[in-house]
């Protein structure tokens, strides 16, 4: 389940779209209106969403239609009934109200932006169409592990450790006040652009162990036999980040040493596109449009292959 996972989760796609995959890219969409061959889901899967600014999202959605056509972004902006949201951006900027909601654009660090949860929840939503998967995103962009996101066993907690830790807690609660069974499956990361600094990149693996750690123990009571997977994307190569080179081996080699349980998504080699919008001044610090929604479905593709059953 390593950087090698995408090749087994396009097995998956093709169960989906009812083609074979002809390369290594997820931009083949899933079709809603062709019966999943998966199997029925056995519980009540809830995925933590957690990071910085690529996680919330700061991706426009009046991009999207140039890329993906008026119908996806119909689909998109009608949302997924099946795959519910409770998200809090920028500690309170946008947010659903502590409820949760079909996943739709709009949910990113503004109302006219959006987050991986899209791309996520379009495949998801097609392979499981009539089982509800709960997400619950908390994500504040600019933040870094170095010092905000920083668990207890690094000798220092962070401020959103705190938050994001207690916002988890009560929405799961909510959702075993009305499911059976759920059971938080997979954490997913997006984050580390704010640690790509010679100051904060040289602890970055350690703090991302101590994290990891402690959020399998932190939640511990939500797990299965199964445990807790943990998805950690890489950052992007622009050149914002100086030291993403060294983020993405600490990411990539934490992965590597549990791939039972560990996911290391290649942005890089999937080229996600961050160099074009908003048109005539590009943001160098966030994906485009069509790079996020590509990101999420990578997401999506490592929870279906690796942590959904």
């Amino acid at each position: 389940m390593d950087s090698k996972f995408l090749s087994g989760a396009l097995v998956v796609l093709a169960a989906l779209t009812g083609c074979a995959p002809s390369s290594t890219s997820s931009s083949a969409s899933p079709s809603k209106s062709e019966e999943s061959s998966l199997p029925s889901l056995t519980k009540t899967h809830v995925i933590v969403l957690a990071g910085q600014s690529n996680c919330a999202g700061n991706s426009y959605s009046q991009y999207l239609a140039r890329s993906f056509g008026v119908d996806k972004v119909k689909e998109f902006t009608d949302g997924y009934p099946s795959v519910l949201i409770n998200f809090n951006n920028e500690n309170g900027v946008n947010h659903s109200n502590n409820q949760f909601v079909p996943v739709t654009l709009g949910q990113g660090s503004e109302p006219n932006k959006f987050g991986i949860e899209v791309g996520m929840a379009e495949y998801i939503s097609a392979a499981y169409p009539d089982q509800f998967v709960y997400f619950i995103k908390f994500a504040v962009g600019g933040t870094a592990l170095y010092d905000k996101w920083r668990s207890p066993s690094s000798g220092q907690t962070g401020e959103l450790w705190n938050k994001m830790t207690a916002f988890v807690h009560e929405a799961f609660e909510q959702i075993a006040s009305s499911e059976a069974n759920p059971v938080l499956s997979a954490f997913c990361w997006m984050q580390g652009e704010s640690d790509a600094d010679d100051m904060r990149t040289p602890s970055y693996y350690d703090n991302l162990k101590y994290f990891v750690s402690d959020m399998r123990a932190e939640f511990a009571d939500y797990a299965d036999e199964d445990g807790i997977g943990f998805i950690d994307a890489g950052i992007s190569d622009s050149y914002v980040w100086k030291n993403h080179v060294q983020i993405n081996e600490a990411k990539k080699r934490f992965a590597e040493e549990d791939p039972e349980h560990n996911v290391y998504i290649d942005t890089i080699a999937e080229r996600l596109s961050y160099k074009f919008e908003p048109t005539g001044n590009p943001d160098p610090y966030h994906y485009d449009a069509d790079g996020e929604i590509e990101l999420g479905r990578l997401f999506g593709l490592a929870l279906l292959e690796n942590f959904l059953d």
